[in-house]
């Protein structure tokens, strides 16, 4: 485990996520675990404005934040060091940022780290002085020596496709070769029931699960990420991150750059395409040849180690932060 040194009493919080349906979430919040001397409290992420304690709290602020914007900012006793930090636009979250309270409140802790491209546009629009920090995920640690055999399709598609053209493209995309080969997980799926301590060690299987396996595909920026630290080769299916609302593919700017990607022309029927919303609900799709993903299924192609350059910075940052009186 990796660790550095701290001062003296002072107590270290880590995100948790009680209302989140993804597991990936706590990925990154045991990347930052990691990093960490010592772990005092579990801060819920949405309820940062009226932490549990009274008590001065350094915390690492990655991932994606105010999905419930009347609860942010964090209290006065919370002390954050924003790295691996995004803001979406999925709930129009973004245009809250030039609000002055908001604005102030970011000024005392520039340089705002951020987790893609768009989020670090965002602050500087507003006049905060912001880097590209990529994700905390990027600093995991393989604590495994052996590998197994396991292909691993994980959250291959978005649920946004329907179940039934998902089951043809899967059933499709794996030679026919490989099909007892693969094991299937989902980050994404209903955890809420969980308790914290039950969603953390699920994580901490996954991860585990990463480490060993042959090799990994899915839709899942935080489990590709995590691969990529992890070792383990890894495919990004980028598939499905469209929506009339909004634009899903924010999140991906500067980090899709890292990642083997398979891309959408390589599944029927699969685009934002009028044609191809019209062929995905007249089961169009049916009639079309699914090949299997243009992949080595027996030799993965290794990750690019592009990667290393944020792993070092965000390490850097985070020793830096702990240091700090």
């Amino acid at each position: 485990m990796t660790q550095f040194s701290s001062t003296i009493n002072m107590k270290y919080g880590v995100i948790s996520y009680p209302d989140s349906i993804n597991i990936g979430d706590e990925v990154q919040s045991i990347a930052t675990e990691r990093l960490l001397p010592k772990v005092d409290y579990y801060l819920p992420r949405e309820e940062l404005n009226k932490p549990p304690t009274d008590e001065q709290v350094k915390l690492i602020c990655n991932g994606w934040f105010m999905g419930k914007p009347k609860n942010w900012p964090p209290a006065n006793n919370i002390h954050p060091l924003f790295i691996s930090f995004h803001v979406t636009n999925s709930n129009n979250s973004y245009k809250l940022l030039p609000n002055k309270k908001l604005v102030d409140y970011y000024k005392q802790f520039e340089p705002i780290g951020c987790r893609d491209l768009k989020t670090m546009e965002y602050f500087k629009e507003i006049g905060i002085k912001a880097y590209f920090s990529n994700c905390i995920t990027l600093t995991l640690e393989n604590q495994f020596t052996k590998r197994n055999d396991d292909i691993l399709l994980v959250d291959p598609l978005r649920f946004n496709y329907t179940k039934p053209y998902r089951d043809f493209l899967i059933k499709g995309m794996i030679p026919k070769k490989y099909h007892d080969a693969v094991k299937f997980e989902y980050q994404r799926r209903k955890v809420v029931d969980l308790s914290r301590e039950e969603r953390f060690a699920d994580a901490e299987r996954l991860i585990e699960m990463y480490s060993k396996a042959k090799m990994v595909i899915t839709s899942r920026i935080h489990v590709a990420l995590p691969c990529l630290a992890l070792g383990t080769p890894v495919y990004f299916i980028n598939a499905g991150y469209h929506s009339s609302l909004f634009n899903l593919n924010d999140r991906f700017e500067g980090i899709m750059e890292l990642f083997n990607t398979i891309g959408e022309d390589v599944f029927p029927y699969s685009s934002a395409s009028v044609f191809h919303r019209a062929g995905r609900g007249t089961n169009l799709y049916k009639l079309s040849d699914m090949k299997p993903l243009p992949i080595d299924w027996e030799n993965p192609e290794p990750n690019s180690d592009d990667y290393l350059q944020y792993s070092k910075l965000l390490k850097e940052k985070v020793k830096e932060f702990l240091t700090k009186a």
